[in-house]
């Protein structure tokens, strides 16, 4: 979407293409160790020489980075004035000089996060989105329709189905120890949730570009939505009882009919899904920050 509203004809030509495909994967340059949540305070600094800028710093928790050919990343171009006015949006390809990746292993066990080290990396300056000490303003966008999409509707739809029937299952053959009543109320639970965050996407999708509900309601989406499946990874969790304790074994041979779900091949993914969004409410902004964003300009606190 920023290639889309603010990059040049010469970017959309080069970049839209391989996107469109699947050709060309990107990962992202915003966090930084000590600039996470306060992202303004970033120090990965560009400094203009000639055709080129030269970036030296370092990223954090980027996601994909090791399989990643570009990056798009925030970057200092100015110390002047508040720090939000310092800051440039570049794009950088992986396979320049000077860039290291070091992987970062998460409580799941996976790699899919990691540190990313530029030293004198030179980048063109056609690599310039939009203008010099702007990049706030596009960042601000495209955190945007990140928070829309972390929001996950897809993911918890097809979790809360995927509960439900594991459960009818173990409400008929677990016997007494399991807790029926008390998992179908909190399936319910989450399932009104659920169409409360479905409303509230509806009303993001058909907002006027620009308008105060586009700009808004991605927050309460991306609130909700990752509070959502943190909820629903505790209910699967609780559920499986003792087999929701492995994590790595895929090795179960289906127990049942086949007609009835093999629940306990399922443990895996679903604690791992558990552990994966214990970091939900955190990435693309906290929820902490979410809500001082909504209760400054919703409620003018």
């Amino acid at each position: 979407p920023v290639l889309c509203a603010f990059g040049s004809d010469e970017q959309k030509a080069e970049h839209l293409p391989h996107i469109l495909d699947g050709s060309r994967f990107w990962c992202q340059g915003y966090s930084e160790p000590g600039s996470g949540s306060d992202l303004a305070s970033l120090r990965t600094a560009a400094i203009r020489d000639g055709d080129d800028y030269v970036v030296n710093g370092q990223k954090i928790w980027t996601t994909q980075a090791h399989i990643a050919d570009w990056i798009f990343c925030l970057v200092r171009t100015s110390t002047d004035g508040k720090p939000q006015q310092g800051i440039s949006f570049l794009l950088i390809d992986m396979n320049t000089p000077g860039i290291e990746v070091k992987p970062i292993y998460s409580i799941d066990g996976d790699h899919h996060l990691n540190e990313v080290y530029f030293t004198d990396v030179r980048v063109p300056v056609s690599n310039l989105v939009g203008n010099e000490n702007e990049g706030w303003t596009y960042a601000k966008f495209l955190l945007g329709n990140e928070r829309a999409g972390i929001a996950g509707t897809d993911i918890i739809v097809n979790g809360l189905a995927n509960l439900k029937t594991v459960h009818g299952y173990l409400a008929e053959t677990a016997g007494d120890s399991y807790q029926a009543e008390a998992f179908a109320k909190r399936h319910a639970e989450l399932s009104v949730r659920y169409e409360a965050l479905q409303m509230l996407e509806n009303r993001a999708l058909f907002a006027e570009e620009g308008s105060g509900d586009g700009l808004i309601l991605p927050l309460p989406m991306k609130t909700l939505g990752t509070e959502l499946q943190q909820d629903m990874g505790d209910l699967a969790y609780d559920m499986l009882a003792a087999d929701s304790t492995v994590l790595f074994s895929a090795d179960f041979e289906p127990s049942v009919g086949d007609n009835e779900p093999n629940y306990r091949a399922q443990a895996p993914d679903m604690t791992h899904s558990m552990l994966f969004n214990r970091a939900s409410t955190i990435f693309g902004g906290t929820t902490e920050v979410q809500k001082g964003i909504m209760s400054k300009f919703v409620l003018g606190l």
